[in-house]
C-alpha cells in the first residue's frame, strides 16, 4: 500500500524511550496526537512497525486498506502468511 498518492515530503521522527507500560502509553497518545494533525491537513503516514494507530485511522490514511486485505484473503485463505500488523488491522 502506498502512503502517499502524489509526491511529497515526509517527516522521520526517532523517539527514545523505555519500554515500560506507562511510557508505551504516553508514546501511543504522541502518535495519535501527531497522525490526527497530519490526517487534519490531508496527510498520511508511513506504516510503522508499532501498532498504537487504530483500525479507524489506518483506513483513513490507507483508503485502499480493505482492497489489499481482500486481495490477501483471496490468495492467501489459509492465511499462512500472516503477522501482528496483519492480525491488528485486518
Amino acid at each position: 500500500m502506498n502512503y502517499t498518492r502524489e509526491d511529497v515530503f515526509g517527516l522521520v521522527f526517532l523517539f527514545n524511550q523505555k519500554k515500560t507500560a506507562e511510557q508505551e502509553q504516553d508514546m501511543q497518545g504522541l502518535t495519535n496526537q501527531i497522525l490526527d494533525a497530519a490526517l487534519k491537513n490531508k496527510g498520511s503516514y508511513y506504516l510503522p512497525y508499532r501498532l498504537h494507530i487504530s483500525r479507524e485511522k489506518m483506513r483513513s490514511a490507507y483508503p485502499q486498506a480493505d482492497e489489499f486485505f481482500a486481495l490477501k484473503e483471496k490468495y492467501d485463505a489459509d492465511e499462512i502468511f500472516s503477522n501482528r500488523f496483519y492480525m491488528h488491522y485486518r
